[in-house]
């Protein structure tokens, strides 16, 4: 069985050209922050005023099972909270775990505008100019998704034809067919019975497999990743939105099931949480979008919040009950999927006497179209109000939060991200004064 808690186990000439009609498809406020830790870190920011004993079908479910996630409980929201302000310090919102779990409301998909007009250029020699492009055509294809390779292709071909610059558009196609193949190659790494999503898990989980072999892996994180690749490749284990299953030195601690706070806090309760643990379902399938900031030079941290560490001894303390306190610089991300510490300052965190509940590995992916692998663990955070002492906008909030290294050569301290949290739990509003602050209520 597991180890339970304390048992110390490290686990594309308007003349010659023809068109075709398309078929219709205040003062700056100073931001401050804090962190509490009980038997997990937890952070804070401060805003601006404002079993294995089980057959498989019974552990994993069998295909007849529902996948779609069922409302058996009222889903807590992200905010705004219905708690008294006066005692937000003393509550924790689950909504921001429910929501990287796949729980909530769904984020509506835009609605594609209609095709543009598709012109034609009936000459043999292409256009090779854009400035002899006929009045009104562009190379956009904003009625169709950017994930949608093949109606890309598709789309390619046709610009090409249209001749109407032809290189600019075989170049696309060029981008588009290696998607195809990149996607094609991770399909047929596996059998061909697997669901083309239960392949891309596999995949990720490999990679991350390879990285920890490659590495190391101090969490002993690889005994969960085996276990979960022999699950998914055997149909044991399968892929469903907003159920959760919890790993611990190789071995299901239980069945997938919804997400919920009550299961989550019983599963930190039983088992020991501070090394080999895995959540598979609590992050999003496939690379996480991270450091997409906002940060101009001087890179003095202007645009930074300060966040405050602070150790407790259970996990609703009073603010009595802090017993150590560190303070660090957190930057807003415009457009990261989840918060990010950097390595030594988490260590520090852990340093101070207390080691953080793991979720397991995921793959990072940021702009440039670099990735790399990071530990995800669980902290707390909650934003204070500046200049009151004690006074907070929310209750804590456990948020799942990227461990990153700091990449060797640089020049100034690498920042503690924010993540998405605030646009999930908050009003926010920018101003247009070159100054790029957030604004939160």
């Amino acid at each position: 069985m597991p180890p339970k808690k304390g048992s110390g186990k490290r686990k594309a000439r308007p003349s010659e050209v023809s068109s075709v009609a398309a078929s219709p498809p205040p003062k700056k406020p100073r931001v401050l922050g804090r962190v509490r830790s009980d038997s997990i870190p937890h952070l804070s920011l401060e805003a601006s005023a404002e079993d294995s004993k089980l057959e498989p079908e019974q552990l994993f479910g069998s295909d007849s099972e529902k996948t779609e996630i069922e409302e058996t409980e009222e889903i807590p929201p992200t905010g705004p909270w219905k708690a008294d302000p006066e005692n937000f310090e003393n509550h924790v919102s689950y909504g921001l775990l429910y929501r990287s779990a796949g729980i909530g409301p769904a984020f509506r998909k835009p609605n594609l505008p209609p095709r543009q007009q598709r012109w034609r250029n009936n000459n043999e020699e292409p256009i090779t100019d854009i400035n002899d492009a006929p009045k009104g055509w562009n190379a956009d294809e904003q009625d169709l998704d950017r994930a949608d390779v093949d109606a890309q292709i598709d789309r390619c071909f046709e610009r090409i034809e249209d001749n109407i610059l032809p290189a600019f558009f075989e170049h696309r196609l060029d981008y588009y067919l290696g998607l195809r193949a990149a996607r094609k190659a991770i399909l047929e790494s596996e059998p061909k019975d697997l669901d083309p999503d239960i392949v891309h898990r596999l995949h990720e989980l490999s990679a991350i497999q390879n990285h920890l072999q490659a590495d190391g892996d101090p969490d002993d994180q690889l005994p969960n990743i085996r276990a979960l690749l022999t699950a998914y490749r055997g149909g044991d284990l399968k892929l469903s939105g907003g159920k959760v299953s919890y790993w611990s030195g190789g071995v299901p601690l239980n069945s997938p099931t919804q997400f919920s706070r009550e299961m989550h806090e019983k599963m930190l309760q039983e088992y020991d949480t501070t090394t080999s643990l895995w959540v598979e379902g609590i992050l999003q399938r496939g690379p996480i979008n991270l450091g997409l900031v906002t940060a101009y030079p001087p890179h003095n941290e202007a645009q930074a919040v300060d966040i405050e560490v602070k150790l407790t001894t259970q996990s609703n303390p009073s603010e009595s009950e802090s017993v150590k306190a560190l303070t660090y610089k957190v930057l807003h991300d415009t457009g990261a999927d989840i918060m990010a510490i950097p390595l030594p300052q988490f260590e520090e965190i852990e340093n101070l006497g207390k080691k953080a509940t793991l979720y397991g590995y995921s793959k990072m992916h940021v702009a440039g179209g670099t990735t790399f692998y990071a530990k995800v663990v669980e902290l707390e955070l909650t934003l204070l109000i500046p200049y009151k002492s004690g006074k907070v906008l929310c209750p804590w909030l456990k948020v799942p939060v990227a461990v990153v290294e700091e990449q060797p050569g640089a020049s100034f301290p690498t920042s503690m991200l924010s993540g998405p949290f605030s646009r999930f739990s908050f009003y926010t509003a920018t101003c247009p004064d070159g100054l790029g602050l957030l604004y939160l209520s």
